[in-house]
Parts: C-alpha cells; structure tokens; sequence
C-alpha cells in the first residue's frame, strides 16, 4: 500500500513542477493559481490538491520554488 501512495505523491509532485513552468496564459495555470468566492458548507475544511502538494514538498523537504530544476523521480 505505501507503495501507490509514494507513487501518487511523486506523479503529484511532478504535475506541480509541470504546471509551475509553463506560461501564465495556460488554463492549468490560472485554475491552480485562482479562488473560489462564497461560503462553504460547515464542518472540517475539505483538503484540496494545492494543500496535498504542500504536504508533500514538507515531507521531502523540498522548497516550493524547486520546480524550475526539474524533479528527478529517482530523487523523490
């Protein structure tokens, strides 16, 4: 089982790397970067992908600026 959770956490983490190069014009990028208006429901706030890739650059002690040298996978 920890075997598919590292590999979800590395396939996130290079999708983060991905998005965080490209151009600003592209849809991946202004999705990730823009914020929802209203209210949510009561209750436990709900864990998005940005929070998880937070998390996961924590765990690796990575820096969230890293992305411009491309992960390597052996690496994470």
């Amino acid at each position: 089982m920890t075997e598919i959770s590292k590999n979800v956490q590395q396939r996130r983490l290079q999708w983060y790397g991905h998005v965080m190069r490209i151009d600003e014009d592209y849809v991946e990028k202004r999705v990730m970067e823009m914020e929802v208006r209203g209210r949510r429901n009561r209750g436990r706030p709900k864990r998005g992908w940005l929070d998880s890739v937070k998390v996961d650059l924590m765990e690796k002690r990575l820096e969230g600026n890293k992305f411009r040298d491309k992960m390597e996978a052996g690496k994470m």
